[in-house]
């Protein structure tokens, strides 16, 4: 992933809590000297994550599994929900000072497990990853999940508190998932070749104004 990031021109490669150690020995190895090609931030908290984000930021979350999947619930539980995760999340903001003496925003919402399992039942605008929709200029925060859990309840209070969305890989064959590298890959080459196209038609319509 490291590799993969570097290659697509990834500004920054984010791990949180619980990742693997990106110094170690084997994903030394299979990086190729990825490490020292792009700025990497680790073990990052989520609840200090909004720090890391652009305010324009698209958040994408790369989530194998679709809507059908998922367990129906009734509007009016739903609305419940609604209600719960934003009460949790008034005055959960507060600034505290890292290590280095740096102010970072803390999101304390984030360490509600409870609250954390109710973003899972919200709805999130999905599509397949070639379908997606872009902003022009925008940042793009892909978030991938791991292999044994995929993605955590954390990155879907993310995606929902930021106006985020949802992307899947159409697969066939009995095939219902692929390895967080290869997946990274598919997803972060389709990013840039429509960012590209977007600036391309940006910059056609500047030069015809």
């Amino acid at each position: 992933m490291l590799r993969c990031a570097a290659a697509v021109g990834c500004e920054q490669f984010l791990t949180t809590k619980g990742c693997v150690d990106v110094w170690d020995s084997k994903v030394l190895r299979s990086a190729v000297g990825a490490h020292f090609r792009i700025n990497k931030v680790l073990d990052v908290e989520w609840n200090s994550m909004s720090n890391y984000i652009p305010e324009d930021a698209t958040i994408i979350l790369a989530d194998s599994s679709t809507i059908d999947e998922k367990k129906t619930i009734d509007s009016n539980h739903l609305t419940k929900l609604l209600m719960k995760a934003e009460e949790a999340s008034q005055n959960s903001m507060s600034l505290e000072k890292d290590d280095e003496g740096n102010v970072r925003r803390i999101d304390t919402s984030y360490n509600d497990e409870s609250l954390l399992r109710v973003y899972r039942h919200l709805p999130l605008s999905s599509s397949p990853y070639d379908q997606m929709k872009l902003k022009v200029a925008s940042k793009v925060f892909l978030v991938i999940g791991g292999e044994a859990h995929g993605i955590s309840s954390s990155a879907y209070k993310l995606a929902h508190d930021l106006g985020g969305i949802k992307v899947f890989i159409p697969m066939e064959n009995g095939v219902d998932s692929l390895n967080a590298g290869v997946a990274c890959g598919v997803l972060a080459f389709e990013i840039r070749r429509q960012l590209q196209m977007v600036q391309s038609r940006r910059n056609v319509m500047e030069s015809e104004a």
